[in-house]
């Protein structure tokens, strides 16, 4: 088991703190099938991508994100908890709407 403490404002990582946290702590899972978790403050398509060493990745995502295709966002004629899929590259995406 591995964890990072945050004492408060870092000098070194400031700026992109949470994709240096999710580097940081998933390279010890490195090619291990695992699966990685993560909140909407640590989600970007460039995490994810560098994530791709044979582990999994579930995330929650705001709807503002400019990466996610508009046919994909949540829209008034949606029925709620409905989901969509769709695959890109590597990706699998599948989005529920509440």
């Amino acid at each position: 088991m591995y964890g990072i403490i945050y004492t408060g404002k870092s000098i070194d990582h400031e700026i992109n703190q949470g994709e240096w946290i999710i580097k940081e702590l998933a390279a010890s899972f490195k090619n291990s099938g695992h699966n990685v978790t993560m909140d909407n403050f640590f989600t970007s398509l460039p995490i994810v991508k560098h994530l791709l060493w044979n582990l999994t990745i579930v995330e929650t995502l705001k709807h503002n994100k400019t990466y996610i295709p508009e046919e994909m966002k949540k829209n008034k004629s949606r029925e709620i908890y409905s989901s969509l899929f769709a695959y890109h590259e590597k990706f699998l995406y599948v989005f529920l709407y509440t």
